[in-house]
């Protein structure tokens, strides 16, 4: 259903129920006071009920009805000024926006401090969190995201930075074949009854980087797709 009053209504309603009367609503307003009385008249036409009635020494008193478009309009009118001043403030300061995505796993904790970090030294930039999946050049190339933080080697014409080390780590049971082995081959998979999270071959991850170039996969791969 759409609204039935316009912002000029819900202000109008605040203006008269925190000042009293017309006269003070209209000069906050920077409105005429007949041009105030006919927008009260137009927000109860369409609203089908009274906003105010008539008390002591001329106060114009809200309804429940009143009350009620009072108490959602200030809280309304409250939100929009504040955004109004952070866009107007950001517009002020901020030249930049960068959109930081991370591949494959949802770990931010390096974020927090590196956020501080950014907003210390470079203020102007506006640093923003995006989500993506295991395709991050498809994402650098539409825009969506203007950084990636993920394994593997893009595709397209992009800069990259190597970062660190990502070690592949194989988790079995404490009891297994291999628990006490300090390292392991794809050969060594064959047999096994395999668990991943991810239903395809990803950048950067088991298949891409140990299990496909040894061309031996093991013998069942059951995709748990929350780790």
């Amino acid at each position: 259903m759409p609204l039935q009053l316009d912002l000029r209504h819900y202000e109008t309603v605040v203006a008269i129920t925190e000042l009293g009367t017309m006269t003070a609503a209209a000069e906050l307003l920077h409105s005429s006071q007949s041009a105030l009385s006919h927008r009260l008249a137009e927000a109860e036409r369409r609203l089908g009920t009274a906003l105010f009635e008539r008390g002591p020494r001329r106060r114009l008193l809200p309804t429940r009805a009143g009350l009620m478009v009072h108490q959602a309009a200030g809280r309304a009118l409250a939100d929009l000024e504040r955004t109004e001043h952070l866009l107007l403030a950001e517009q002020r300061t901020v030249t930049a926006t960068v959109r930081i995505a991370v591949g494959s796993y949802d770990c931010y904790h390096w974020f927090p401090a590196f956020l501080r970090d950014v907003r210390a030294h470079h203020p102007t930039i506006d640093l923003q969190l995006v989500v993506i999946d295991d395709q991050p050049s498809a994402h650098l190339a539409t825009g969506s995201a203007d950084l990636v933080i993920a394994p593997g080697t893009t595709e397209g014409i992009f800069d990259t930075q190597p970062l660190f080390l990502d070690e592949l780590v194989l988790c079995v049971s404490p009891q297994h074949r291999l628990a006490g082995r300090r390292s392991v081959e794809a050969t060594d998979l064959t047999d096994e009854f395999y668990l991943t999270y991810n239903p395809r071959p990803a950048p950067g991850f088991e298949f891409d980087r140990f299990i496909g170039p040894a061309a031996t996969y093991p013998r069942t791969v059951t995709v748990v797709e929350q780790t």
